[in-house]
């Protein structure tokens, strides 16, 4: 064999040698990353007060998740709890007999019947970018606070005194039935308060009220193809 062929033929088995490294290599980076996006993928945990599932309080599978995990609690009657952290929580026919205070951003609270019976809020947002979605929520005092940003209230049917006041700018309530009565009655209250702040959105909800919609000290908010009916405003502007 000449020198100029053996050249070649080693160059040849070199080139082969790095692709078969390459490939290797692939192989093991896309097996790594299987491992780690599986690792990281949500759980779904359950609340059963029977003792069935991983833990029977809410506040027992909120200590239990991770942060993007999913908690589904079944039916049956919970005490209030603080989400501290970023979860998506659903349960039909579940009832939380108190607070649910969400101080995570992106939370997902949906087909759950929340009621307060203090004088403080049934649900409070304190942070940003959740949803509370086909809720119901009632309290003695307030049905709702919203305290953080960019928050979104969906389908929810709300009937409290003060039904939800918003602190927070670019929150929206959207398609829910808001009302202040009580024992079947209008209370005299508001059914939505937005308090020195902008940029929200009341928009195609039923108002049931003494005051439909209070807009104190506020601006670019949007109140818009709602309903409303009682003995007083539908909208009332302060400064």
């Amino acid at each position: 064999m000449s020198n100029l062929t053996k050249a070649g033929a080693d160059r040849h088995r070199f080139n082969s040698l790095q692709t078969h490294k390459a490939e290797k290599m692939k192989l093991f980076t896309a097996f790594f990353l299987l491992l780690l996006v599986a690792s990281c993928q949500a759980r779904t945990l359950i609340v059963d007060p029977g003792g069935s599932g991983d833990g029977k309080t809410l506040l027992a599978a909120i200590s239990l998740a991770g942060n993007g995990d999913a908690i589904q609690i079944l039916p049956g009657n919970y005490s209030g709890a603080t989400v501290d952290k970023s979860l998506n929580i659903y349960g039909r026919g579940a009832i939380v007999e108190g607070s649910l205070a969400v101080t995570a951003p992106g939370c997902i609270v949906s087909d759950i019947t929340i009621k307060a019976g203090g004088k403080g809020a049934a649900v409070s947002l304190d942070s940003r970018d959740n949803q509370l979605v086909r809720c119901t929520v009632a309290g003695i005092a307030t049905a709702v606070i919203v305290t953080g940003e960019n928050n979104s209230i969906w389908e929810c049917r709300i009937d409290s005194p003060q039904g939800v006041e918003i602190f927070g700018a670019k929150n929206r309530v959207l398609n829910s039935t808001i009302s202040d009565t009580t024992s079947g009655t209008i209370s005299g209250g508001t059914a939505v308060r937005i308090n020195k702040t902008s940029e929200g959105m009341i928009a195609g909800c039923h108002i049931s009220a003494l005051q439909g919609v209070l807009i104190e000290d506020s601006r670019g908010n949007a109140v818009i193809n709602n309903t409303f009916s009682g003995n007083g405003f539908a909208v009332v502007l302060t400064r």
